[in-house]
């Protein structure tokens, strides 16, 4: 059992001594489009929130999908919009504050522009005041 433990960990050891660090800026750069993503970003969000679904529908591409919590949760535009729906059913007083960051991913299977946000969302609902942290990373793709 002790050989092969060593003989792991000896492997490991070698693997990560051949392995090439990656570099934040060999990966990850300034987005050329900041100003811009960061709006479309938070004008959907602020839709959602507000309940202007036309508009945030009119942000989402065809192909939209949303991760989360898990991997497995996830949604298409259509599942996205009902969930809202349901949502402006019971909730009530919908507020949300964030900060944005964005930046662009140079190549791979997550190339392109993104932004993330990061806040709170508030509603109102049976009575009672709920309030919970949230974040929301986007990849966004000029039409």
């Amino acid at each position: 059992m002790f050989l092969a433990l060593l003989l792991f960990a000896v492997s490991v050891t070698r693997a990560q001594a051949q392995a090439t660090p990656m570099h934040y800026k060999d990966a990850v750069v300034e987005n050329p489009t900041a100003d811009a993503d960061i709006k479309t970003v938070t004008d959907f969000t602020n839709a959602l929130v507000s309940g202007d679904l036309t508009k945030a529908k009119s942000l989402m591409a065809d192909s939209y999908k949303g991760y989360g919590p898990s991997y497995t949760d996830s949604v298409n535009f259509d599942k996205e919009i009902a969930g809202w729906q349901e949502n402006y059913k019971t909730q009530t007083d919908r507020k949300v504050g964030f900060v944005p960051a964005t930046f662009q991913v140079l190549s791979g299977d997550l190339q392109g522009n993104w932004v993330a946000i990061w806040g709170d969302y508030t509603f109102t609902e049976g009575g009672k005041t709920i309030s919970f942290p949230f974040h929301s990373s986007s990849h966004v793709v000029s039409s």
